[in-house]
């Protein structure tokens, strides 16, 4: 009742800030209890209120930026008129001055012409500084946009971590208890074909019955080992590490990953390393291991799908490595088939995958981003059609 009577005098007061607050207290209440639909619905108000306080104070950024240059545009051309008005009056001033004579009037003419000469040097100089400020308020403009990008993408991810916890958890207990109950019905199953004799074993109907019952439980088995695959990915993705950061080698990081992928890169692509010398990262070892691996084998995975085994293989897998004033850069490149626009603005979404059914959960280029937010780094994917996927992570020092 406390949250409801909170939600109202938000918005009786039009705080979208307070609202938002409130129904994030929702999402907590009803995740405690149990209620994971109402606790959704929560949430997605939540995310819908952040993203419109996100997009309220970006427009009032870009709108205060775009006063400043036209303030800036107008002061400048305040000037340059003013410049005109003062060379018109000394042209007026030298059309007097002619009648004095022919030598005075070779003698002003000169002077014209230089400062002529200086004000044209002054008008390209100012020109060259409002284009200079125009393509700055272009890229802070650019900038802003991708920062409501990925704040909109972090409190998304955030959300749906929070919601996975609970779901993985209620979903492990059952599967491990059908996963339990298989095992002992193929033990008792055993132990009846034991009981029965020769005969009975021999019989036609009950060797197909037998064949369909083993046909039966493997099925189970596969669909036990699927969805506890799932559920691992689902723990791995919602799980907040605790441990702590140490130094991490970033090259023996890509190099235990590519390690693990020795046998299904032979004779597919070649590997093309291009590191540089670069310091050590704070951060967790395993983890950006697994970055590496999984970004690795998505890497592997899209070149299969163009580039056939082969003596001379024609894939290629470029890694490039290097230092920022305050920052490493890590640059993944391969020439597979590519991605089109709208799979790139999925990618790191959870469960989204482009794979067949059964060969992947959608969620390994989510716990990348998860893993290098946790680093306080960046993870970007650029990619065209039929020319390759290019993986960009940069990590503070």
């Amino acid at each position: 009742m406390n949250l409801d009577l909170a939600l109202q005098i938000a918005k009786n007061i039009k705080s979208k800030q307070k609202e938002a607050e409130t129904y994030e207290q929702f999402v907590h209440l009803y995740r405690k209890q149990g209620n994971y639909q109402k606790a959704l619905d929560m949430s997605q108000k939540f995310q819908k209120l952040t993203s419109e306080i996100i997009n309220i104070e970006t427009n009032k950024n870009a709108a205060e930026l775009q006063e400043k240059y036209e303030a800036d545009k107008r002061e400048q051309q305040n000037k340059l008129l003013e410049a005109d008005i003062e060379t018109q009056k000394w042209q007026k001033q030298t059309i007097g001055i002619v009648a004095c004579g022919l030598t005075l009037i070779l003698l002003i003419t000169g002077l014209a012409w230089w400062q002529i000469k200086n004000k044209n040097i002054l008008l390209n100089h100012k020109n060259e500084e409002l284009q200079a400020q125009k393509k700055q308020l272009e890229n802070t403009l650019e900038r802003l946009h991708q920062m409501r990008e990925q704040l909109i993408l972090s409190e998304k991810m955030a959300s749906i971590g929070q919601l996975t916890a609970g779901i993985a958890h209620e979903i492990n207990n059952p599967i491990n208890f059908v996963s339990n109950n298989v095992q002992a019905l193929k033990m008792d199953l055993t132990d009846i074909i034991q009981l029965m004799t020769k005969k009975q074993r021999e019989n036609p109907h009950f060797i197909t019955l037998n064949e369909e019952i083993q046909t039966l439980t493997e099925s189970i088995e596969r669909g036990i080992d699927r969805t506890q695959h799932i559920v691992n990915g689902l723990r791995i993705f919602a799980r907040n590490e605790e441990a702590e950061f140490a130094k991490v080698d970033l090259h023996r990081c890509i190099d235990e990953a590519l390690t693990l992928l020795s046998f299904e890169i032979k004779n597919r692509c070649q590997i093309i390393k291009r590191y540089g010398d670069i310091t050590s990262v704070n951060g967790l070892h395993s983890k950006l291991n697994q970055v590496f691996l999984n970004i690795l084998t998505n890497a592997v995975q899209a070149i299969w799908s163009i580039h056939p085994d082969s003596s001379s293989p024609t894939g290629s897998i470029e890694i490039v490595t290097l230092q920022a004033i305050n920052m490493i850069e890590v640059r993944i490149t391969d020439n597979g088939v590519g991605m089109d626009e709208e799979t790139q603005k999925r990618i790191f979404e959870p469960f989204f995958t482009t794979k067949p059914i059964g060969e992947g959960t959608g969620l390994g280029m989510a716990i990348c981003y998860g893993i290098i937010l946790h680093h306080h780094g960046i993870i970007s994917v650029s990619s065209k059609k039929g020319y390759g996927t290019t993986v960009l992570i940069e990590l503070p020092i």
